[in-house]
């Protein structure tokens, strides 16, 4: 699998278009894209390896493909390895000493681990080049990774930039919890390359031993019952030599030098300055460099496919007939993607136009794997149905992250979207991938406001929680409309509880 990644990696590196992961993920998807770019490699060493790709079986390819595919399929990370070209040049960085802040505040672990990923393969490349470059010593550049047990992956080589970073004149340090946090190989690399170690009282036995075998003479108990801001190290001393371990006392928390709307203001700077607008799936579709051998790759076949799918699900709610996946008239069903694909400038969604899809409309539902067709046994009408891989396409992603809520909370959300489809609402149910947004919007020809949507399962016992939600709402300009599920001593037993916690005081 490595030789596969390695070789189509190297090819697309030392080609003159501008290829992306999303690029690699499509060509090795198909055999014909794969010979295609084989031909168009100019190395002929590289070529003949590709060129072999091309001719693997797709059992070969598959599991190199699921490692990607994780990274596809999800909305976030999509976004962000789609681009080909970046704002931040890391050697201008180094070179000129400028401070870089990364926050990822999200729950989702992968896009954590990818984002890290990305910025410390180009700084740690940055640095190499400053070192192969520069005749005299430059200066030190220094990284602090803070919950670096979050963001650590096998795909880092922490060891090997652990290793050489002395040696670069980069500074590199790592923080965490506690040292169990990490996998076995990460920890090694880290004892075995990291010389300074500072550390906080621990309240885990095994976690304490482990550290203080660098304090000789003291114990995992003198680390347990140490103090609040007090920390164990050992001085460098000139020849090599560390001093006897010491415990510091450290300053506590200070209070912040800025207020909130202050650092939002520094935020909207940088993004202005450095931030590019994120790409919808039709332009990553659009700009993908080989997709001729697959029509499903085609943006204007993928969107109306997926949106005619989506209809499909909206019009059966509507209807009453989504718990069985009945039949539903393709007439209410391209009256729905139409609806689905205009913008409110009367241009359509993502560039399309109207007049095209819609005369390609029978021929998307005929070759759709997504969706199952037939004349009806009533009054000779087709009618349209979801196949299995439709159901999977169509039905909303509500989110892995704890702040996606369990299967009651998905449950209550889906209740309501049907409701509310009934009602003449228009839904969209949100994935939650860890930012500030709520569980669903909807949106009513009747009304002007957005509505943001709370399914409550849990919350009622918390009304911080729903009181953010509210003051979320407030702030994006929407009207919040919390639901609970009815109480167990009376009906409105859990909405009162609601009530009472969104009342003004007094």
């Amino acid at each position: 699998m490595e030789a596969i990644t390695e070789s189509m990696a190297r090819a697309m590196m030392k080609s003159e278009k501008p290829f992306s992961i999303i690029d690699m993920y499509f060509i090795l998807l198909n055999a014909d894209r794969r010979e295609d770019f084989a031909l168009d490699v100019e190395d002929p060493y590289i070529r003949e390896f590709c060129l072999e790709i091309a001719e693997m079986e797709e059992e070969t390819v598959r599991p190199l493909l699921k490692r990607i595919k994780s990274w596809v399929e999800n909305s976030v990370i999509r976004r962000i390895i789609a681009h080909r070209e970046s704002t931040i040049n890391f050697r201008d960085i180094i070179d000129n000493d400028r401070i870089v802040i990364v926050r990822t505040p999200v729950e989702n672990t992968d896009i954590k681990k990818m984002v890290t990923l990305g910025v410390m393969r180009n700084l740690w490349s940055a640095i190499q080049r400053r070192s192969y470059e520069l005749d005299t010593e430059p200066d030190p550049y220094f990284v602090l990774c803070d919950e670096f047990d979050d963001i650590a992956s096998d795909n880092l080589d922490i060891e090997s930039m652990l290793a050489r970073a002395r040696s670069m004149r980069l500074s590199v340090t790592l923080a965490s919890q506690y040292p169990s946090q990490f996998e076995e190989d990460t920890l090694k690399a880290m004892q075995n390359n990291c010389d300074n170690l500072l550390t906080f009282s621990v309240n885990d036995s095994d976690d304490a031993e482990l550290l203080m075998k660098r304090f000789r003479d003291y114990t995992a108990e003198d680390l347990i019952t140490t103090d609040q801001f007090k920390v164990w190290t050992r001085i460098p001393l000139s020849g090599g030599r560390y001093s006897e371990p010491v415990l510091i006392r450290t300053f506590p928390p200070y209070p912040p030098l800025r207020g909130s709307d202050a650092v939002d203001q520094i935020i909207e700077q940088s993004l202005d300055r450095y931030g590019t607008d994120p790409l919808t799936d039709n332009e990553i579709l659009r700009n993908l460099i080989y997709r001729e051998y697959n029509a499903a790759a085609s943006p204007a076949a993928l969107t109306v496919d997926r949106v005619m799918a989506e209809a499909i699900r909206t019009v059966q709610l509507r209807e009453d007939v989504r718990e069985q996946n009945g039949w539903v008239p393709v007439t209410d069903i391209d009256a729905e993607v139409i609806e689905r694909l205009e913008s409110e400038d009367g241009d359509t969604a993502e560039g399309l136009t109207t007049e095209t899809p819609l005369e390609e409309f029978p021929d998307v539902r005929r070759e759709s794997p997504l969706i199952d067709v037939d004349l009806s046994a009533h009054d000779d009408t087709v009618v349209a149905r979801l196949t299995d891989e439709g159901e999977d396409v169509a039905t909303p992603e509500t989110g892995d992250v704890r702040s996606a809520g369990g299967s009651e909370h998905d449950s209550l959300l889906f209740d309501l979207e049907a409701a509310l489809t009934k009602c003449g609402f228009s839904v969209e149910i949100l994935e939650q991938d860890g930012s500030e947004q709520p569980d669903g919007t909807a949106t009513h020809p009747n009304y002007d406001s957005e509505f943001a949507l709370e399914a409550e399962t849990t919350t009622p016992n918390r009304p911080a929680k729903v009181l953010q939600n509210l003051k979320r709402a407030q702030a994006d300009d929407r009207t919040p409309l919390f639901v609970v599920r009815p109480g167990e001593e009376s009906l409105a037993h859990s909405a009162r509880r609601l009530e009472r916690m969104l009342e003004a005081p007094g």
